[in-house]
Order: C-alpha cells, then sequence, then structure tokens
C-alpha cells in the first residue's frame, strides 16, 4: 500500500433566515438516485485512502430544489472500475465542492439546484488495506456492500451518526481494516494512528448499532 495521505474536509457553514432555508423536506443521496431524481456524473479518487478522499459530479434531474442530508442513510460501496491494483471505496457522507455544506441547526445538508450539476465531496475509506490509493484517474461506480465489510460498515456509521462532533476519520478507517483481520501493527507500518484512534475504533467495533 502507499504512503497514506490524509485530506480531512474544511467544512463550510451558514446560517439561514426566511422560509427558503428554514422548510423543505430533506432527502437521501441513495435514495434521489434510486428514484432518478439525481444522477452520477462521475466519481473519482484524489489521492487519498481516507476523509475527503472521493471527488465527483451529480445532476439534479428535477425542476426543483434537491436538498440532501449530508450524513448518508447508510454507507455507499464505491467499486473501483479503472484499476484492480486500486482501492475500493466506502462513503459515509457527501458534501458540496471543498468540503461545503448549510445547516438549519438541526440538520447538515446540500443543496442541488434545479436541473443543474454539483461536485460533490465524500468522506471516504479504503477496504482494501493492501491496494493502492485511488487518484483522480480512478472512476467508481456504486455497487452493493460486500458481505466481510457490511457489519463494520453499519457500526462506524452508526458511531458516526452518535458522535458527530468527534473526529473519527484515523479510528474509521482503523475500525474498517481491524474488522477484516488485520492486526494494529500491521496497520501502523502504512498508516500511523494514535492509540486514542485505536481506542475509538475498537469502541466502535464492539458497541452494538443500538443505544
Amino acid at each position: 500500500m502507499q504512503q497514506t495521505y490524509l485530506i480531512i474536509a474544511a467544512l463550510v457553514f451558514a446560517t439561514f433566515s426566511g422560509s427558503a432555508h428554514s422548510q423543505g423536506e430533506m432527502s437521501d443521496l441513495e435514495s434521489e438516485i434510486e428514484a432518478g431524481r439525481i444522477s452520477v456524473e462521475e466519481i473519482h479518487g484524489n489521492g487519498s485512502s481516507s476523509g475527503a478522499a472521493i471527488e465527483g459530479v451529480i445532476r439534479n434531474n428535477t425542476g426543483r430544489t434537491l436538498r440532501l442530508k449530508t450524513t448518508l442513510r447508510r454507507p455507499l460501496y464505491l467499486g473501483n472500475r479503472s484499476s484492480r491494483s486500486s482501492q475500493n471505496m466506502i462513503a459515509f457522507s457527501v458534501y458540496g465542492k471543498g468540503g461545503s455544506y448549510y445547516s438549519d441547526g438541526e440538520n447538515d445538508f446540500i443543496e442541488v439546484s434545479p436541473n443543474q450539476k454539483m461536485h460533490i465531496q465524500m468522506i471516504a475509506y479504503c477496504t482494501d488495506y493492501e491496494k493502492d490509493n485511488p487518484t483522480s484517474e480512478d472512476q467508481f461506480a456504486i455497487e452493493g456492500v460486500p458481505r466481510h465489510i457490511e457489519g463494520a460498515s453499519e457500526k462506524i456509521l452508526a458511531y458516526k451518526s452518535r458522535n458527530p462532533d468527534v473526529d473519527v476519520t484515523k479510528a474509521a478507517q482503523v475500525a474498517l481494516w481491524l474488522a477484516q483481520g488485520l492486526s494494529s501493527e500491521e496497520i501502523q507500518t502504512t498508516f500511523p494512528f494514535s492509540p486514542y484512534d485505536e481506542a475509538i475504533a475498537r469502541e466502535i467495533l464492539e458497541r452494538s448499532d443500538e443505544e
């Protein structure tokens, strides 16, 4: 595995007033894709294995603004269609270009304008320890989550949902690899992390998805 370059999204907050932003139905990216209201124009890597590692372009196929929650309803598995030697990825959040998003005080979301394309960034983690980090040349497609990482992925999403203010970028990646049978010593050789990160990773895996 190549040296890991960790990129953490710089999140941009916006405060709204007025009914245009305080009201309106929010939905999930995957649901909108399944319904055909959102289409994926492109999904590619950027050289990182963890965190803000995926970028792309989506399109709103409707005549109204779509508001998508930044936290995905369930993890999205991104199969690498370009290279067998590069990572497949699994995504947990979606933001606007550069990590931007809106907040109404209760929910974080992005807005996709009617009949327009939008550049997005996804918080994602690599699923194949032995493979290379995906670059901009690596194109992805949404696929079903493989059974061997399904449980760990659901636990990561549950932990992130319960602890929205905790930075789990490294811990989530470590948890995903630990769940596949790698030792912390082996992971440490290519992906440096702290004892705190490991403790959070093990807490993620040990806790139930339910409170």
